[in-house]
């Protein structure tokens, strides 16, 4: 798509967008308590790529997310948008990030809170060949977690599937939204 640039402005948008999410996520789950039929504890996130990034934030710094599946995506921004150079995605006018962008990365790079995120249960499935979403980013997010989970440490998962790029196959898709 002609919209989808890897530039200083995408990477704003992702960065603003995991700074938000954890906000709006609150409101939306206080909506659903309130309905009267939704469990409470079993309120969880499923998101793939653009959707499933901020949700890995709202997993840092909304306590009554329970679980979150994600695929193809990452806690860890600053090290993600590293690799949009690295991986040949870059495509903005000059190297650097927004002084606005790198404000809001010092204080809501989902990485940064991974210590905040049990007990939510994390699946986070990857592409091993992902130039989009590297997989690097994901790793590296689940080991600053990692610690955090010692107590239950099934409930922090990360899946690589080798060989396969931003796009998973659809049984594996459905297999682990199942």
């Amino acid at each position: 798509p002609q919209w989808l640039v890897f530039d200083q402005r995408f990477a704003h948008g992702y960065v603003l967008g995991g700074a938000r999410a954890p906000g709006d996520a609150g409101r939306i789950i206080d909506y659903l308590i309130a309905r009267g039929d939704v469990h409470p504890q079993k309120i969880g996130w499923l998101g793939s790529s653009s959707t499933g990034i901020p949700g890995l934030a709202v997993a840092t710094r909304e306590p009554r997310l329970a679980a979150i599946v994600a695929f193809v995506s990452t806690g860890a921004y600053r090290q993600w948008l590293e690799t949009w150079h690295t991986n040949g995605l870059w495509r903005g006018e000059t190297n650097e990030l927004w002084p606005e962008t790198e404000a809001l990365l010092r204080e809501h790079d989902p990485i940064l809170h991974a210590d905040t995120m049990f007990p939510v249960a994390v699946l986070m499935v990857s592409g091993g060949e992902d130039k989009v979403v590297d997989p690097a980013t994901a790793r590296s997010f689940v080991q600053a977690a990692r610690p955090y989970y010692s107590s239950d440490p099934d409930r922090l998962r990360l899946v690589v599937y080798e060989g396969f790029g931003h796009n998973l196959p659809l049984d594996v898709v459905k297999m682990y939204a199942e």
